[in-house]
């Protein structure tokens, strides 16, 4: 009887160290980088999940859509300035600059304006000398403030696309660039003939490429949506 007694008592406690040496796991779950691992103890179970990245946009870079992890960078839009071509959004890279452009293309239609209403005005006298006074001054705004103005616009251009990094920019370019050969020629024939009223039949003539060349200009600016 003493050693059945004995003996149930040594099970008893090899019993005991046998479970104390156990850990009731608590694993947590599994991330991209580690695996499912116990809480109290550190043991691990199964692997890391591992990344799980959606593709780069125009904004963010490609990015896990577990843990948010990213790698790389965003793709950028397929334009400075006007509608992305890959998101449909407007980009606004170049918004500085467009801003620039628009005022000193507002300020030449102004200009533009002010010379028409001169040139109308002048048809409204018969006196050579108003006549005339309006004709030259019509002159002077187009070669003068409204020619600044189209300059001002090409040095911005230059200033932000002149390795042509921005194709989106070259209807804009080519329409001033028209708009100042169109001035070109008004000086030119003034150079050839100084007659005010011969002037005054070429400015008029002049004035439809002008106004085609402003409406080109003017729908453009509204695809930048500023």
């Amino acid at each position: 009887m003493k050693k059945i007694c004995l003996l149930l008592a040594f099970v008893f406690i090899v019993g005991c160290l046998s479970s104390c040496g156990e850990c009731k796991h608590d694993f947590s779950p599994a991330t991209c980088t580690s695996p499912a691992t116990c809480t109290k103890c550190g043991e691990t179970q199964g692997t890391a999940l591992g990344h799980s990245f959606a593709a780069a946009t125009c904004t963010q870079p490609s990015t896990c859509t577990r843990c948010n992890a990213t790698k790389g960078t965003a793709l950028g839009h397929t334009v400075g300035i006007g509608k992305c071509s890959r998101c449909g959004e407007n980009s606004y890279t170049l918004r500085t600059q467009a801003v620039q452009i628009n005022n000193h293309f507002t300020k030449y239609v102004n200009e533009v304006n002010d010379a028409y209403q001169d040139l109308t005005d002048s048809f409204l006298y018969s006196s050579d000398t108003y006549r005339n006074y309006y004709i030259a001054y019509a002159f002077a705004i187009l070669t003068g403030s409204a020619t600044d103005e189209l300059t001002a616009i090409v040095n911005v251009f230059t200033e932000v696309d002149g390795q042509g990094n921005y194709p989106e920019l070259n209807e804009a370019k080519q329409t001033i660039k028209d708009l100042l050969l169109v001035t070109k020629e008004m000086v030119e024939y003034y150079g050839s003939n100084s007659n005010l009223i011969m002037l005054r039949t070429h400015m008029v003539e002049q004035m439809t490429p002008l106004l085609n060349g402003i409406k080109k200009m003017d729908e453009i600016i509204k695809t930048w949506a500023l």
